[in-house]
């Protein structure tokens, strides 16, 4: 997907939702992709599938952000920790970071 084609699909999404729908554009990721606001995701699914022909989800993920990094990357919190002889041990770190969750969305006719 190119930058153009997110910026289209952006302003398409702005224009059906809301104009605050769209918080971020992050074309230059390995997997671009947009970040939408949380309380409008089932109204942005919905211009996804019916006016931008999005007809596949797969692939939700969970992302544990422990705040954001000098670039503004969500840095990932541990969840699991391992002994020298393979064995989990307990991860005792404080869980500050925010959740999120990521969806892949595609187009199988084109």
């Amino acid at each position: 997907m190119s930058a153009l084609d997110l910026q289209n699909i952006a302003q398409r999404l702005r224009d059906d939702v809301d104009d605050d729908v769209v918080v971020a554009i992050d074309a230059e990721a390995p997997q671009p992709g947009l970040v939408l606001r949380a309380d409008r995701l089932t109204e942005a699914a919905l211009v996804l599938r019916d006016a931008c022909g999005f007809n596949r989800l797969l692939n939700v993920a969970g992302i544990d952000h422990e705040g954001f990094d000098e670039s503004g990357k969500g840095k990932h919190r541990k969840i699991a920790q391992y002994a020298e002889d393979g064995t989990v041990e307990k991860v005792t770190d404080p869980a500050t970071g925010d959740l999120g969750v990521a969806y892949h969305v595609q187009n199988l006719e084109t």
